[in-house]
């Protein structure tokens, strides 16, 4: 009975010791002041800026300008294959901003949360609702509820949605739904060590990808009530909706997409799949189809 309760006592400590080196390994757990120092040691950096991770601007017509919204952790460079698309076939005006907290160092992000971009990307939309005609916007995974938040309260001609992160993918491994995980661990956890820059199928993207390889965690549970608020209010939405997501999204479950598709009160609404791409869909295979199927809701729905 004795060598009973001591091997189960040895197994509980060996199990516990597993998980304290891959949560060392994996996550900033008792490392919260090094949260800088993988990016700092690894991008090139001018003025305090990684350098490529400054806005995009595309000038051309006021007919109709675009906001491109870049993801959380990464930088508008992720929208230069689709800014570059818009203003070369479109000729319209095409802006992507550097987010606030992005393309410095990931420390800058932790008092952040949607609540502080929305913010910033309102006021973008009300400076160029003052000279164009229309405006589409667009948002990529935390930034589609942004952009739909956006649409909920202003006039958005379109408004494109990129895997959006809504609700999460569910996993067997997680006994608890994976809220519950940010509300209770990561305040000790910090951020995630980051294994590969981004979920990209396509390798050779995923290496040019320019993001944060450390992601706190913060800003995320921070954002849940925003985008909480969000999906009960897409009824709200009017505009002209086109959804685009990974059938294969390790990150934004498909459910998002689909309850998008059901709730927004948009006479013209459009849900597309793609079968060969990750998280970042607009730096994955499906890329130039994307493009294509983004240009070709534009030019065919007016």
């Amino acid at each position: 009975m004795k060598k009973t309760k001591f091997y189960i006592l040895i197994i509980f400590f060996v199990i516990v010791f597993l998980v304290f080196i891959g949560l060392y390994r994996e996550t900033g757990i008792f490392q919260k002041s090094k949260i800088d120092f993988r990016d700092l040691s690894y991008w090139n950096y001018s003025n305090g800026y990684m350098v490529g991770s400054g806005s995009i601007l595309y000038s051309g017509n006021n007919k109709t300008c675009w906001i491109l919204v870049h993801s959380y952790g990464a930088t508008p460079k992720e929208m230069s294959p689709l800014a570059v698309s818009i203003s070369n076939e479109l000729n319209q005006t095409v802006f992507v901003p550097l987010l606030l907290g992005h393309g410095t160092v990931p420390s800058d992000l932790e008092s952040l949360s949607l609540e502080n971009w929305y913010n910033q990307i309102d006021n973008y939309v009300d400076e160029y609702s003052s000279s164009c005609e229309k405006i589409n916007i667009l948002g990529s995974s935390l930034s589609a509820p942004l952009v739909l938040k956006i649409a909920e309260e202003k006039n958005i001609s379109k408004v494109f949605v990129l895997n959006s992160f809504i609700y999460m993918p569910y996993k067997l491994i997680r006994v608890l739904p994976l809220k519950w995980y940010f509300y209770t661990i990561t305040p000790f956890t910090h951020y995630n060590k980051k294994i590969e820059i981004a979920k990209i199928n396509d390798k050779q993207n995923q290496v040019n990808h320019l993001a944060y390889w450390n992601m706190p965690y913060d800003p995320i549970k921070d954002s849940f009530n925003f985008i909480d608020d969000t999906t009960e209010n897409l009824n709200k939405i009017n505009s002209d909706v086109f959804i685009a997501h990974s059938h294969f999204d390790p990150t934004a479950s498909k459910y998002s997409a689909e309850i998008i598709y059901d709730r927004v009160n948009s006479s013209i609404k459009e849900l597309n799949w793609y079968d060969n791409s990750s998280h970042v869909l607009l730096l994955d295979y499906d890329r130039d189809t994307l493009i294509r199927d983004i240009i070709d809701f534009e030019l065919n729905i007016d």
